[in-house]
C-alpha cells in the first residue's frame, strides 16, 4: 500500500493513471477524486474517465456532522445560531479541496447561511486530528474515519448527510431533518489504469466481492 495524499486524490490519482497497466497498480478512489475533481478543477493531469477502468465497488457511505468539544452544541440548531451568532470563527475540515467532505460543508453553509472557515487538510486523518486537536471546530466528514470517535465520547455526532437517519447511528439525525433536501453520499471503490486486460479486471472484481461477503 502507498498512500499518496495531496489535492483531492489528484496527486495518487495521476501516478496510477501513469501506471503500467499490467493488474499490479490500482487504486482506492472515491466520489471526490473520481467524480468531484472532473467538475471543479479547470485542467487535470489526467482523463477521469478515459484514463481508469473500473474494477469493483467497495462501499458507500454517509458523512457525518461532527463538532469538537470546545463547541457546546447538541444539534444543527444550536450550531447553526452559534455560528451565526460568530460569523468567521469557526473553521471546517475536509481530507481536501473537492472531496465530499468539503463540498458537504459549503452545502451545509448555503442552506443555512452561516459564515464557515475552509482548512483543507492532506486527507482524512489529519483531518481528524485537526478537530480533536480544536485547530477546526467541525467537519462533515466520511462516516469510517468517525466511527470510533463517536463511539468513544471524543466528539459530538449532529447529523449524517444520507436522506434518512443511518442503521449504524439510529440516534443521530439526518441534516435532512432540518434541512429538506440535504443528501451527500461518499463511494469508494477499485480502479485500474485504461488497457489493464479484462481478465485481470474481472479476477479482481470476483475477489474483491468474495472478501465484502465475508461477515467478519
Amino acid at each position: 500500500i502507498d498512500n499518496k495524499p495531496g489535492a483531492g486524490g489528484v496527486l495518487g490519482s495521476d501516478a496510477v493513471a501513469k501506471s503500467a497497466a499490467d493488474g499490479y497498480t490500482m487504486i482506492v478512489g472515491n466520489a471526490g477524486s473520481h467524480g468531484v475533481n472532473a467538475g471543479i478543477y479547470s485542467k487535470l493531469p489526467y482523463d477521469v474517465v478515459k484514463d481508469f477502468v473500473p474494477v469493483a465497488m467497495i462501499c458507500t457511505t454517509p458523512n457525518v456532522m461532527v463538532v469538537s468539544p470546545s463547541v457546546k452544541a447538541r444539534n444543527v440548531a444550536e450550531f447553526v445560531a452559534l455560528a451565526k451568532a460568530n460569523p468567521g470563527k469557526f473553521n471546517y475540515a475536509s481530507g481536501g479541496v473537492g472531496s465530499s467532505a468539503h463540498l458537504s460543508a459549503e452545502l451545509f453553509k448555503s442552506l443555512t447561511g452561516t459564515d464557515l472557515t475552509h482548512i483543507p487538510y492532506k486527507g482524512s486523518a489529519p483531518a481528524v486530528a485537526g478537530l480533536l486537536g480544536d485547530e477546526v471546530q467541525v467537519m462533515i466528514g466520511n462516516l469510517p474515519p468517525w466511527s470510533g470517535q463517536i463511539k468513544a465520547g471524543r466528539v459530538q455526532a449532529l447529523a449524517v448527510s444520507t436522506a434518512q437517519r443511518h442503521h449504524s447511528l439510529p440516534d443521530v439525525p439526518a441534516l435532512a431533518e432540518s434541512l429538506p433536501g440535504f443528501e451527500t453520499l461518499a463511494w469508494f471503490g477499485v480502479l485500474a489504469p485504461a488497457g489493464t486486460p479484462r481478465a485481470v479486471v474481472e479476477r479482481i472484481n470476483t475477489l474483491v466481492n468474495q472478501a465484502l461477503e465475508q461477515p467478519d
